[in-house]
């Protein structure tokens, strides 16, 4: 039987060697199939990052996949393992709000516990090796069936995102940046799936550092060196500078705030 895939997404980089040490693991329990990564770039620590490139990831992978998913600054403490069971797919990580995009009504989630797939001799501060990695190892050459991983898990931890605000009037939308990426883009609180409640056809954003200019399509469309905005590739809105570092250039960490000022309709 075909093994299924096995995905990786973690803040582990490439300096050490986490990620080929948990691929090993994988090979060790028999394991066939490709395995592929998602990113090991994830800022450290950086649970709402992982979790929005999680989200952004998962319509693209194919049936029956499994992926890794380990951002844990909890690691070793009382938090839960979690594998979750969503559209044909296969997701293990920290219960720490990492799968908060999946968790759907009819997405099915187990505790992961020594009967399931732990190594029996793990270490308190590497999971992805002697928890996360066996455990996606079993799923994929099917060594075990995901309702055998560990009992059902009701409330996992969920992040709270926050919401773009709405001045009372309705002038004015408040957005928040919820991440950067290596680009210097600032990714914005808003995506396509809610994109109907906000009007955002008509006005122009704002930032501490000026105008951001009216919403666009791409980078091209405004010249080099200029602020654009614009829907990108996973449907959220974002913030960039053709040619350049918006978030340097614009002050625009994560938590910074832009403003989006309604036209007057005509």
């Amino acid at each position: 039987m075909k093994h299924s895939s096995i995905f990786y997404l973690t803040d582990f980089g490439l300096s050490d060697t986490f990620a080929g040490v948990m691929k090993a693991v994988v090979l060790g329990l028999g394991h066939e199939g490709a395995q592929i990564d998602l990113t090991h770039g994830i800022a450290p620590q950086d649970v709402l990052a992982g979790a929005m490139a999680l989200e952004d990831t998962w319509p693209w992978l194919p049936s029956g996949s499994v992926v890794v998913a380990v951002v844990d600054p909890g690691v070793g403490t009382p938090r839960r393992a979690l594998a979750l069971h969503l559209d044909g797919r296969y997701v293990v990580a920290p219960d720490n709000g990492l799968l908060t995009p999946l968790l759907a009504k009819d997405a099915q989630v187990r505790h992961i516990q020594k009967g399931g797939a732990i190594q029996p001799d793990r270490s308190a501060t590497f999971h992805g090796r002697d928890v996360f990695a066996p455990a996606a190892a079993l799923l994929a050459t099917r060594q075990r069936k995901f309702e055998d991983l560990g009992p059902e898990v009701n409330g996992p931890v969920l992040l709270e995102l926050p919401a773009p605000q709405i001045s009372p009037k309705g002038r004015t939308i408040i957005l928040k940046v919820l991440t950067v990426d290596r680009f210097g883009n600032a990714v914005l609180n808003h995506s396509l799936r809610d994109a109907r409640s906000l009007p955002l056809e008509r006005g122009e954003f704002h930032c501490s550092a000026g105008s951001l200019g009216p919403l666009r399509r791409t980078y091209g469309d405004v010249p080099v060196g200029t602020p654009v905005v614009y829907w990108n590739s996973a449907g959220r809105l974002e913030v960039a500078i053709n040619g350049g570092h918006a978030a340097h250039q614009l002050q625009l960490g994560v938590g910074a705030t832009i403003h989006f000022k309604v036209s007057s309709a005509r």
